[in-house]
């Protein structure tokens, strides 16, 4: 099975500039409506949208098919996950995101164009208001999926659980030595479960799976998520742990994959895993 992310984050590009647009005749008019909106599109769209394409990719485990409710899905994730890098930047003082200065370092620069005192603060003020807007207008989406109430309410409770459990894995990221910093718990909380147990679970729930049934779904979700972040960090040094932890992680998710009964899952998540581990994310 052919991994069809490409095609996955060409969808919920174009889905997000027309949701944001649609959104922009609602407000009123004001100095910073519209630039708001235009660089919430910008930021959300240089994204590679692997936690909506996961959504999409879950789904479609299920259905054979994909759906306008698992479109949007993917565009509230991405949204929130633009929301997490815009605080995230602020927090740990990074200069860039995505190719271009981040979000509040954008906004410190029209600061000072418009000679706001103090053009630092109201950059990262302005796009911690940024980020909520992200936020809310992620729940906007949601709240519109014409879905059964009860599947409806498995997933505000995956979305809320999950997305807290992310913050408080910033908390601790944020207070961490360099070295907890690398730790595997902290991993899971920050970055495995949001990047892939909450899209799998997501998209798998909105298909019409019970969350009963996703046990070995989750796991694998935690596990693959796992070896994302140590891909990530392979470069910064420790070669050999790396290495190591990656090819454990890796036998775990084998060992899992194998152990799922349906045949197009099994291949579905052996691409998954061969992708996560090529570093191609």
């Amino acid at each position: 099975m052919k991994l069809p992310f490409p095609e996955f984050k060409s969808q919920i590009d174009r889905r997000i500039s027309k949701l944001l647009k649609e959104a922009e005749k609602s407000f009123v008019a004001g100095v910073f409506d519209r630039d708001s909106i235009r660089r919430l599109e910008s930021f959300a769209r240089r994204g590679k949208s692997l936690r909506g394409s996961l959504v999409m990719f879950s789904y479609r485990l299920f259905k054979n098919s994909l759906s306008q409710e698992a479109l949007d899905m993917a565009v509230a994730l991405e949204l929130m996950h633009s929301a997490l890098l815009i605080q995230d930047d602020i927090m740990d003082e990074d200069e860039m995101r995505r190719g271009v200065k981040a979000i509040h370092r954008q906004y410190a620069r029209v600061g000072r164009k418009r000679k706001i005192k103090n053009p630092d603060h109201f950059g990262e003020s302005a796009a911690i208001c940024l980020s909520d807007i992200a936020f809310f207008f992620a729940f906007g989406v949601l709240g519109r999926l014409k879905i059964d109430l009860g599947v409806r309410r498995e997933l505000w409770k995956l979305f809320s659980r999950e997305l807290i459990t992310t913050v408080l894995g910033q908390m601790e990221d944020v207070a961490a030595s360099p070295a907890r910093k690398k730790e595997l718990t902290l991993y899971l909380a920050k970055t495995a479960r949001y990047t892939f147990v909450l899209p799998l679970l997501a998209g798998a729930l909105l298909a019409g799976k019970r969350r009963a049934e996703l046990k070995k779904f989750e796991k694998l979700g935690e596990v693959l998520g796992i070896i994302f972040q140590l891909k990530d960090d392979e470069l910064d040094g420790e070669q050999k742990r790396f290495n190591k932890e990656i090819s454990r992680f890796g036998r775990m998710a084998k060992k899992l994959i194998f152990s799922l009964s349906d045949k197009k899952q099994k291949e579905a998540f052996s691409d998954l895993l061969a992708y996560s581990l090529s570093r191609e994310f």
